[in-house]
C-alpha cells in the first residue's frame, strides 16, 4: 500500500473516531442539561452522572463505551422524566446507535492490535529461518575454502550470533 493511501486511510479512520467521540461529548453534555432541568442542578440524579469521566472518554473505545453504557442507562432509567425536555425515544435510539458503533470501532481495533502482533511473530520468524539458513551457507563456504583465506572470508558471518556482542570492525 502506497504511503498516501495508508496516510488517507488514517486520515479517514481518524475522522471517524473524532466524530464518534465528538458526538458522544455533545450527547452526553445535552443528557447532562436535561437531566439538570428536570431534576435540579444538585438533585442526586445530576450528581450521579459521572461528569469527571467525559474527558477521560477521549483516550479510547473503552472508556468511551464505559461512559455511553452509563449514559444509555440513565436516559433509560429517567426516560419519562426526561421526555419534556426533549429526550425522545429517538434521541435514546440515537445513543444506542452511538453504542454499538463504539463496541465496533473497539471490536476492529481490537481485530487490527491481533493482525499485527501476528505479523510481527510472523516476520520475526522469518528473519530467523534466514539467519539460520544464512549461516549455515556461510558455514559450508568456510570448510570448502578453508585452505584459501580470501575466498574463506566471503563466508565470514557479518551477523552476530544471538546472545553476543556486535563485531566491530577491525583496525587497519
Amino acid at each position: 500500500m502506497k504511503l498516501t493511501q495508508q496516510l488517507y486511510k488514517y486520515e479517514k479512520k481518524y475522522k471517524m473516531r473524532s466524530e464518534l467521540f465528538y458526538r458522544l461529548i455533545v450527547g452526553a453534555k445535552k443528557l447532562q442539561t436535561r437531566i439538570e432541568l428536570a431534576f435540579g442542578k444538585k438533585s442526586p440524579e445530576a450528581t450521579s452522572l459521572p461528569i469527571k469521566d467525559f474527558r477521560a472518554a477521549q483516550s479510547g473505545e473503552k472508556a468511551a463505551m464505559s461512559l455511553m453504557e452509563t449514559l444509555v442507562k440513565v436516559a433509560e432509567k429517567y426516560q419519562t422524566q426526561l421526555a419534556p425536555y426533549g429526550q425522545t425515544p429517538e434521541v435514546l435510539a440515537q445513543g444506542l446507535e452511538l453504542l454499538n458503533q463504539l463496541r465496533s470501532a473497539d471490536t476492529a481495533q481490537e481485530i487490527k492490535k491481533e493482525e499485527r502482533t501476528t505479523s510481527t511473530k510472523e516476520r520475526n520468524e522469518k528473519f530467523r529461518l534466514l539467519y539460520e539458513t544464512v549461516n549455515k551457507i556461510n558455514k559450508v563456504g568456510r570448510l570448502v575454502f578453508k585452505d584459501e583465506p580470501i575466498k574463506r572470508a566471503l563466508f565470514e558471518s557479518k551477523w552476530p550470533a544471538p546472545g553476543t556482542k556486535k563485531i566491530e570492525p577491525e583496525e587497519k
